[in-house]
């Protein structure tokens, strides 16, 4: 990724962070050494992942929902935004899988908030149109971002993250959006 392009992902991300922090109430804060890196991981991710699963990985180029993918992956193991000691020490008590668990999800709705802007520029730029992708609203079960969060937050507990799943969640989302 070109340092030019990482900037302008970078100042989204940087934005939307700081905006989640001040609405919070200054609860979180930001980690200083996030925009460096996230670029390393971000790289990283996408090196090891071409490496496994592309025959030219040199000369291969990541579709635009493996470069959101890989983006939100990163997002979530930099954690740009961070949560007090003791806030944390409370939150290991829960249990994660409970129906009535609540998470602190900033990290994860930075992911999803950065994989959706990256797919959107991309359609953007490739079709010369503004059409925008959206999660969808409510499902039978809650609400559709809320139920992503807690996807990607277990997904990462368990060290289950994957770039070829989340593209593909990315892939569907981008067909549902064009249906509505």
């Amino acid at each position: 990724m070109k340092n030019e392009t990482y900037e302008i992902i970078w100042n989204a991300i940087y934005s939307y962070a700081n905006q989640f922090i001040v609405e919070s109430g200054n609860t979180f804060f930001f980690n200083t050494r996030a925009k460096k890196d996230l670029f390393s991981e971000y790289n990283n991710i996408k090196s090891e992942f071409k490496k496994r699963y592309m025959k030219n990985a040199e000369e291969s180029i990541l579709d635009r929902h493996k470069v959101a993918a890989t983006f939100m992956i990163a997002i979530l193991n930099v954690k740009p935004i961070r949560i007090p000691d003791e806030v944390s020490l409370l939150r290991k008590s829960e249990d994660v899988y409970s129906v009535g668990f609540t998470k602190f999800f900033g990290n994860e709705k930075l992911a999803i908030k950065a994989g959706v802007a990256i797919l959107n520029s991309y359609i953007e730029k490739d079709s010369k149109e503004k059409k925008v992708i959206a999660l969808p609203k409510d499902v039978s079960h809650g609400e559709y971002a809320e139920n992503f969060c807690r996807e990607l937050y277990v997904n990462q507990l368990e060290k289950k993250l994957s770039v070829l799943s989340m593209a593909h969640e990315l892939f569907l989302i981008e067909k549902l959006s064009s249906l509505t």
